[in-house]
């Protein structure tokens, strides 16, 4: 694909770059095709804001993550270095988790308790995204650092996966049941939204609560960011429900869930659709591959 950097005389392709720095509110000068000092100021706060190399220039990278839309929140930062480790580290991994602890609330603005837990505990226990039930993506600390997310003393394998991966919680209840009114519950309460339980006896539970369409939307694009920004290979383990010796060996690439490496969790749940969401994200990625090439 072209390059743009300031001086670049493809009109139309500045045309478009404008455009999208507008929509996402990182551009608000004249839609007129000069890549000049403005424009690059634009460009380099957006590539500020997203982890990627501020360089001023529109290759692969920088076109690939504009292009997604993906607006980051970053309302809920952790400030204090108790809260995460300030050594960077390569990502080579995703962990997929879910935490119920935003979606105990009735309001359309869902209860961020997890994060305050976070915020104080001072044991350096966060991930680097969380996705919540209406979509939105807050990122909670820099990319380039690591907290952990895979159990503080839990083996020298689960501290290594967590220095080495990028964790992304989905606001989820986990494992449910009915109680004699009719009403769905989890260990906090009662569940105030539509629920379409799966029924799958795992790990002690019967009735596992609904990932939905907001979320699944959400994180093809988060994961489609990562892989575009930082490589990460976007293969799923062997099996996703229970433990996988791959994923807790050197070496291994993709992305794993919770489950995978502690047999005490339920995250992610049988009520996650797999197949169906790795088939879509393949596809994503295939027609993210032809556009970059153009």
């Amino acid at each position: 694909m072209v390059i743009l950097k300031q001086g670049s005389d493809e009109e139309d392709k500045v045309k478009d770059l404008q455009e999208l720095l507008e929509y996402q509110e990182f551009y608000s000068g004249n839609i007129d095709g000069i890549y000049g000092p403005k424009t690059e100021e634009s460009v380099l706060e957006f590539q500020d804001y997203y982890s990627l190399t501020q360089d001023g220039l529109v290759g692969p990278k920088t076109a690939g993550v504009l292009t997604l839309n993906l607006n980051f929140h970053k309302n809920l930062w952790l400030d204090s270095e108790d809260d995460y480790y300030t050594t960077e580290t390569e990502k080579q991994t995703v962990a997929l988790h879910h935490i119920s602890g935003w979606t105990t609330t009735r309001k359309e603005i869902a209860n961020n308790n997890f994060f305050h837990g976070w915020d104080t505990d001072g044991r350096h226990v966060a991930t680097h995204f969380s996705i919540d039930y209406f979509g939105r993506i807050y990122q909670h600390y820099p990319l380039k650092y690591w907290a952990h997310h895979l159990g503080i003393d839990n083996y020298n394998t689960n501290l290594r996966l967590a220095k080495n991966s990028f964790g992304i919680e989905l606001a989820n209840e986990g494992k449910i049941r009915k109680d004699g009114h009719g009403n769905w519950k989890f260990w906090a309460g009662t569940i105030h939204r539509d629920v379409d339980p799966v029924r799958k006896r795992w790990r002690g539970g019967k009735y596992w609560a609904n990932y939905n369409e907001a979320q699944y939307e959400a994180l093809e694009k988060l994961l489609l960011y990562l892989n575009i920004a930082f490589d990460i290979e976007l293969e799923e383990t062997d099996t996703h429900l229970e433990m996988d010796d791959n994923v807790i060996r050197p070496g291994f690439k993709g992305i794993f869930s919770h489950s995978n490496v502690r047999s005490d969790k339920y995250d992610l749940s049988p009520a996650f659709k797999w197949d169906n969401f790795f088939e879509n994200l393949k596809d994503e990625q295939a027609e993210f591959a032809t556009f970059l090439g153009e």
